[in-house]
């Protein structure tokens, strides 16, 4: 996250932009003075000492860990519970040292190591609780973001940096990382671990863990490869949680030359854990998305995009009525990002968003219902063209509504966030499906379809509301597989059959004297006809199938649907088939989840 305090020093908060620099924005907020020491005369040290931390984690699950890794993410970050930031979290700032800036400032500061880490433990055990997890889950919410340094890893991991005479400040880090994922796991959310600060720094930022300004990663070798040996340790830990929804490698890197390399060795090396072939990595675009959809694009394993977008700072943002940000929300930026998304082959999510406003977006009529029709906007673009996002942040002292996502809920944001919008309450008994587990069966396959590894729930009221739907559309299936057979044949084939439809075709084609096929050649091209109608048919059988079992957990949706398909679908399918498969096990799965959607409209699955 940038450094993003209030700016203009008005009741309206300010939003970053994505085209200005991480520098720029450092040095804007220089500028304006907002930068402020805040240590007070009396700096007192809570006597802290909790003792040992409960770390409570479920057993590897393979069928839930596939849900939490590929569905549609509605998600918030946990910003400043681990990576703090000043303007977020002055508090445990008050006596630190040097420019009371960034994370290093905190332990070096409070007047030793001993009260400095007092003073962050109990920041991480209170900030944010069992309790905001239970909401999150409450409103919708399927996941979170969560940042962490190197130094969140422990004192053996500050050695060589910056971090190392202060390591002992995070003795007890790590250990509260994973009470955090497991705090989030019993409630169904989903946990992306990101990366935010690295060795020698990405970006030079203060939400990198440094005051000093400087960016030494990508000039220094030993720094690369400790941040890799980070990385890897993080996947080493953590590939075998069932609800780590990824690892995200950096946070808002610069665009430095040799960034594609860095990012290539990261991956390889973090594939090579047992059991991380298919984890979500996700790279960050350096604020230039089309460069990154492209590598994404590339590739084949599941990687990901992350885009942040944020609208101040820069002039034309400044000085753009708020009504003109959401009408270039819907146009432009919406239309930017499906045209990534579809590069990415939809592994992109927007994980940095918010809902603040500049001085200047504010001098309008009707303010509030703007600022709604603002915040709506976006949440609808990065929702539709994505397979996810994530506000940030959750929680901040003194929560507003344009950076706190608790204080935006129910003003600038809809009251709830699930993957069905007209999905208006949580369902305890579909909940229960990912949380605790359900009567679960293996997804049935036909013939030529694919084996997942997920399951599905076949318990509950939610679920037979979805067997009945997947039920209703199954009886227009054969109907739709009539109606749309020529997609789904040879062009060869679809002349076949359009010439015997149309005498003028017929006509045609005996003019030219062309000889009426053997009856071997009308056997064969009926069969491959049948044969392709069957794949169509049980292809769109299994989308509904595997919509349904998402669905089954936590009324969640498929996100990356093509990464899904390479994954689970591809390896049982025929390369003949494949084409014919994958286009109609989408329609199953869209068509059914539309369904779902119509259902939660009128009432009946809730």
């Amino acid at each position: 996250m940038k450094l993003l305090p209030l700016l203009l020093i008005s009741a309206s908060l300010v939003q970053a932009s994505s085209p200005i620099s991480s520098a720029s924005l450092l040095a804007l907020s220089k500028k304006r003075g907002i930068l402020q020491k805040t240590t007070r005369a009396n700096c007192k040290v809570p006597n802290y000492n909790p003792g040992p931390i409960q770390v409570n984690l479920e057993p590897f699950d393979i069928n839930k860990a596939t849900i939490y890794r590929y569905r549609k993410q509605q998600s918030v970050n946990l910003g400043s519970l681990f990576v703090h930031e000043q303007w977020m979290v002055p508090s445990v700032f008050e006596c630190a040292d040097g420019p009371q800036q960034a994370e290093i400032d905190i332990a070096k500061g409070w007047g030793g190591v001993s009260k400095a880490r007092a003073v962050l433990e109990k920041h991480w055990d209170t900030f944010i609780t069992e309790d905001d997890f239970a909401y999150l889950q409450k409103i919708g919410i399927n996941n979170v973001r969560l940042p962490i340094g190197f130094w969140s890893l422990g004192p053996d991991w500050t050695k060589n940096s910056v971090f190392e005479k202060v390591g002992d400040v995070y003795q007890n880090s790590w250990p509260r990382v994973l009470r955090t994922i497991g705090l989030a796991g019993k409630y169904g959310i989903g946990v992306l671990i990101d990366l935010h600060g690295a060795y020698g720094s990405q970006n030079g930022q203060a939400h990198s863990g440094i005051s000093d300004g400087q960016t030494r990663l990508f000039d220094n070798e030993d720094d690369q490869q400790h941040t890799i040996d980070a990385l890897v340790h993080i996947t080493q830990q953590t590939v075998n949680i069932t609800n780590v929804s990824g690892i995200q490698i950096l946070n808002e890197p610069q665009n430095a030359d040799n960034l594609g390399d860095f990012y290539d060795r990261a991956i390889e090396a973090m594939r090579k854990v047992p059991g991380a072939e298919q984890l979500p990595l996700v790279v960050h675009d350096a604020f230039n998305l089309g460069q990154w959809a492209k590598y994404i694009g590339k590739r084949d394993d599941f990687s990901v995009v992350d885009h942040h977008s944020y609208f101040v700072f820069t002039p034309d943002d400044q000085s753009t009525p708020v009504q003109g940000l959401t009408s270039q929300i819907n146009t432009d930026v919406s239309n930017s990002i499906a045209s990534a998304s579809k590069t990415a082959r939809g592994n992109l999510i927007t994980d940095e968003w918010g809902c603040a406003l500049a001085d200047g977006s504010t001098k309008v009529d009707n303010l509030d219902s703007a600022t709604r029709d603002y915040c709506e906007a976006q949440l609808k673009a990065y929702t539709n063209h994505g397979a996810g996002h994530a506000f940030w942040s959750y929680m901040k002292e003194d929560c507003d509504n344009g950076w706190c996502f608790k204080g935006a809920v129910g003003s600038n944001l809809p009251k709830t966030l699930f993957s069905y919008t007209s999905q208006k309450a949580i369902q305890p008994e579909n909940m229960s499906a990912i949380v605790v587990g359900g009567n679960q069966t293996a997804v049935p396959a036909p013939s030529s379809a694919s084996s997942s590894p997920v399951a599905t729930s076949t318990s509950g009221p939610s679920c037979k509301a979805a067997a009945a739907s997947r039920k209703r559309s199954q009886q227009s299936r054969r109907r739709h597989h009539q109606r749309n057979q020529p997609d789904s044949r040879a062009p060869q084939q679809q002349r076949s059959r359009n010439t015997k439809r149309n005498p003028a075709d017929k006509k045609r084609s005996s003019s030219s004297n062309v000889k009426a096929r053997s009856p071997e050649s009308k056997a064969k091209a009926k069969s491959k006809s049948r044969r392709a109608d069957d794949v169509a048919s049980s292809a769109y059988s299994d989308g509904q199938s595997h919509a349904m079992t998402f669905y089954g957990y936590g009324t969640s949706k498929i996100g990356f649907k093509l990464q899904y398909v390479q994954d689970w679908i591809k390896p049982n399918v025929s390369d003949q088939d494949l084409d014919t498969y994958t286009q109609n096990f989408l329609k199953g799965v869209t068509d059914m989840e539309n369904q779902m959607e119509d259902d939660f409209k009128k009432g009946t699955s809730s």
